[in-house]
This record gives structure tokens, sequence and C-alpha cells, in this order.
């Protein structure tokens, strides 16, 4: 990528490509809220559709913060069952959260 990224955060590769992967702001976060929790309650448990499509909205709300031409179609395609833990993974702790001690438990970063 040519353009300087905006926001920092964590180089990831996906699909060949690298990408820095910012925190969520404070407006997504708070956006986000419903989305995060259902997620973060369902971390290491089934795979529903839900949490697949929250997984999308948060993952395309933080890359876009450094590449907003990026479309949700594309970040279906981005993420796959290799790389989704990762990315989730990036974009909780970039934005203050670190897991906790029970399965899938995120707790802030005081």
């Amino acid at each position: 990528m040519n353009k300087q990224e905006q926001y920092e955060g964590v180089a990831l590769k996906i699909r060949g490509r690298e990408y820095v992967i910012p925190a969520l702001s404070f407006g997504q976060l708070e956006n986000l809220a419903p989305e995060l929790e259902r997620s973060t309650q369902a971390a290491g448990q089934t795979m529903t559709k839900e949490v697949i499509q929250d997984t999308i909205k948060i993952f395309h709300a933080a890359i876009s913060r450094n590449y907003p031409e990026i479309t949700i179609d594309e970040v279906k395609n981005m993420i796959d069952m290799r790389n989704m833990k990762t990315i989730m993974a990036a974009i909780m702790g970039a934005s203050g959260f670190v897991l906790g001690e029970g399965a899938g438990e995120q707790t802030p970063v005081v």
C-alpha cells in the first residue's frame, strides 16, 4: 500500500497483503457494543450465523478506519476459519481488551 495508514494498529497479512488493523474508535465501540458482547461470549463456542455476521461487522469497522474503500463483501472474503481468531484477537487487543480467565471472556485493560 502506498499511502501511510492513518491509525496505528496490528499488522496482519491477509490473502497475501499486509494490512494495519487499528483499534476501534470509541464511537465504534459504542455502536458495536451488542455485537462485541455477543462475539466475546461466543468465543470458542458454536459458530452461528449471528456470530459470523457480528465478526464481519466488527472487522469491517476496524479495517475501514485505515482502508475506507474496503467493502463488506470484500471483508466477507478476507475472513476465513483459519484467520478469524487472529483477526479478532488483533482488533480486541488493539482496542484495549485481553482474554480473561474464562473461555472467550474479554476484559478491558486498565
